[in-house]
């Protein structure tokens, strides 16, 4: 994503790594743990927004992309910024939120539309979870796409045996967690391969990196199978 970003256009890409934070994978009791450093993590993220800041970068030029709790960090990171300088940042793209200890939570514990100028989410797992079901259903942002519906994604193994059936595979590219990561894939092809345009034909409300700030709503674009997934 960093390398697509940076060939796009001219701008300083910033990764978090919060590894430590984040260890234990979505079934285990350090998800917990994980979920509670949420909140901790944004903040800093948050301060090292305001510090880029002082140094002359305005708020409305920050676009924070987060997949999964990545994506509730950013949201705490737009709420913070909003309670210290009562701004708000420019856009946030959440790429299929987590939906664990997240879905039924207040809008102030979680990503919320209210939390950047431009918020857009990519649902691609929404599934309860015990149908091995890892991200957010629920609309949350000024925009909600559901690629494929934003249930199962084509090109990902069958998750008939439930919560169960991520017991039965090994690696990160065939478990259930395929649809839960295929947003990543998806925001990434969008940036300069792909056009996902809507069944509607709205190209201001074109899925990934290229949507407008005025795109409201919901909507339901189709990708194929296989990469990069146009």
């Amino acid at each position: 994503m960093k390398n697509e970003l940076l060939a796009e256009a001219d701008m300083n890409v910033i990764i978090v790594n919060w590894k430590r934070g984040a260890s234990g994978g979505i079934l285990t009791v350090l998800y917990t743990r994980a979920v509670g450093n949420v909140r901790s993590v944004g903040a800093m993220v948050a301060q090292m927004i305001r510090v880029m800041k002082n140094h002359g970068t305005p708020f409305a030029n920050i676009h924070l992309i987060g997949h999964s709790l990545g994506a509730h960090v950013s949201g705490m990171a737009g709420k913070e910024i909003k309670r210290l300088d009562k701004q708000l940042i420019g856009r946030i793209t959440a790429l299929d939120p987590a939906g664990p200890k997240f879905e039924k939570k207040s809008s102030h514990k979680r990503l919320d539309f209210t939390d950047a100028s431009f918020v857009d989410v990519i649902h691609t797992d929404g599934e309860p979870l015990l149908s091995a079901g890892f991200g957010m259903k629920k609309a949350i942002g000024h925009v909600d796409f559901y690629p494929n519906n934003g249930v199962h994604q084509p090109g990902c193994p069958s998750e008939t045996g439930g919560l169960l059936s991520v017991l039965k595979f090994k690696d990160g590219k065939s478990v259930p967690l395929c649809s839960h990561n295929r947003c990543q894939d998806l925001f990434i092809s969008s940036i300069q391969k792909c056009s996902y345009t809507p069944p509607n034909g709205d190209e201001t409300c074109v899925m990934g990196y290229h949507t407008r700030p005025k795109c409201r709503g919901k909507y339901y674009p189709k990708t194929s199978g296989q990469k990069p997934f146009c």
